[in-house]
């Protein structure tokens, strides 16, 4: 018989040794597989909130970047200021006119009630004229039954009575 060299016995271990890795390679893939699930019909939900200005107008300056966190009072951005301005100068350009045009009404009522107060000063002059004529009419009449006075200073009295009155209606109109 002839012989046949013996082979040495092969040995399991590097069998074993690449079953044992797939093994862990599989629990691995699993693992992961698990902890972070995917599926193509997902849907993703957050917190938002619209931000609405209090007034328009064009942004000139964007003060924070995409998913940036912001508080409340942080700037978010500016607004350009020039159509504001512009308005607030024709408003107070207005309010200079008005005021103006208050002082230009206030003189008009002053020199109505400066001419209220002359119309006022005359009416009593002319009262006190009156009241005057006719006081001196009244003393004089009984002194020409007397013969103190004569009948010519007497008409004087009543005619400047009369006048008297007649300047009092006239003022009086």
């Amino acid at each position: 018989m002839e012989s046949t060299p013996k082979k040495a016995p092969r040995s399991k271990f590097p069998a074993l040794l690449v079953v044992a890795l797939a093994l862990v390679a599989l629990v691995f893939v699993i693992w992961r597989v698990d902890s972070a699930p995917s599926t193509n019909d997902a849907y993703a939900s957050a917190d938002t909130i619209d931000v609405v200005p209090e007034v328009s107008g064009r942004i000139v300056e964007l003060a924070v970047t995409d998913n940036q966190a912001v508080k409340q009072g942080d700037l978010l951005f500016r607004i350009d200021p020039r159509p504001y301005e512009a308005n607030l100068a024709k408003a107070e350009a207005s309010l200079a006119a008005l005021d103006k045009q208050i002082m230009l009404t206030q003189r008009s009522v002053d020199a109505q009630q400066f001419g209220a107060d002359s119309v006022n000063a005359t009416v009593e002059k002319a009262r006190a004229a009156a009241k005057q004529a006719s006081d001196t009419l009244r003393r004089t009449e009984p002194l020409l039954r007397e013969g103190f006075v004569s009948a010519e200073e007497v008409d004087r009295a009543r005619t400047a009575q009369r006048a008297a009155e007649a300047d009092l209606n006239a003022v009086l109109l």
